[in-house]
């Protein structure tokens, strides 16, 4: 892929999630939500061209939730560079997300506690400010953009990723500024650079086990239907995933088609039942992937919510 495609498909899937939800469902979660589904369906192994230095990179990212969450942030990236002498270095990435509020130029969701456990954690997290208007960032790039054809035939005259959805600035350096508001965007990159620029070159990632294993141990990602399966029965995200560790086994199917496969109740945190498939796929010992989640009825199932009414 092109390094200039990339980039500008990063920032277009970007502009996509926020403008769906501004102004009616102006929520950090459910942007970020979005933002990933599109990202996961676009991206997973890149070999990037026309840089001084081509990269080729594997790379995950998805919606952190319960205790890794409130250790690392909103947004945990997994990325796995491939070295020209055929070895692997692995590294994690982590983005708070903010939002700005309506009608002012604050990002009110900061809190001070909050961001300066972050930092204990991984003093090399990121901040992630949502804004519904493009705003100018800093972005320079060493991508050889000489290729006219190229740019015209793919972009037809779009602009490439000077201004962005999504700004990206060092969280202690937001910390040291301590102005949570428009005053950060002067030192602000584009997301599309953040990733292209700083994570597949291996700056501001994490090497520690400690900071990789987060990414790894009890991961659970979910399906984009099982996304829409969740929105469908008003089902939390983050009852499902913060309620694995207690669910109880209703069914075992160890042939399911795309890999072994478990359907066990959990409770929200209104204490309602909830049905949830997850799955391993096939030849792989991990992620757990939530296929789908439902409220069970009750009239097809036990009063206890464990066996099929007959």
């Amino acid at each position: 892929m092109h390094a200039v495609e990339f980039e500008w498909l990063v920032e277009d899937r970007l502009r996509e999630a926020v403008l769906r939800h501004y102004p009616y469902d102006w929520k950090e979660d459910s942007i970020t939500h979005d933002l990933l589904i599109r990202l996961r369906k676009s991206f997973r192994h890149i070999q990037l061209q026309n840089l001084r230095h081509p990269i080729e990179i594997e790379w995950e990212t998805y919606k952190l939730h319960g205790p890794r969450e409130t250790s690392y942030g909103d947004i945990g990236l997994l990325i796995r560079y491939r070295t020209r002498e055929g070895s692997d270095i692995e590294g994690a990435g982590f983005l708070e997300a903010k939002l700005r509020g309506r009608g002012t130029t604050k990002f009110h969701q900061v809190r001070h506690e909050q961001v300066e456990r972050l930092l204990s954690r991984s003093p090399w997290t990121r901040l992630l400010l949502y804004d519904y208007s493009a705003v100018p960032v800093l972005d320079e790039t060493d991508i050889n953009v000489d290729d006219w054809d190229f740019r015209l035939r793919h972009f037809r005259g779009r602009q490439q990723a000077k201004v962005t959805h999504g700004a990206v600035v060092p969280l202690e350096l937001a910390a040291t500024v301590s102005h949570y508001d428009d005053s950060l965007y002067p030192f602000c990159h584009s997301l599309s650079y953040q990733f292209l620029q700083r994570y597949f070159r291996l700056h501001d990632l994490d090497f520690r086990q400690s900071a990789v294993n987060a990414h790894k141990q009890g991961d659970v990602r979910i399906s984009v239907h099982g996304y829409d399966e969740l929105a469908a029965d008003s089902i939390s995200t983050r009852d499902v995933v913060a309620g694995i560790a207690d669910a109880v086994e209703v069914e075992d199917y160890p042939e399911y088609g795309k890999g072994p496969a478990v359907l066990v109740l959990q409770h929200d945190t209104d204490g309602l039942p909830i049905h949830v498939l997850c799955g391993i796929p096939k030849g792989k010992t991990a992620p757990a992937v939530l296929v789908t989640a439902y409220r069970p009825d009750p009239q097809r199932w036990s009063d206890d919510f464990l066996r099929r009414r007959s």
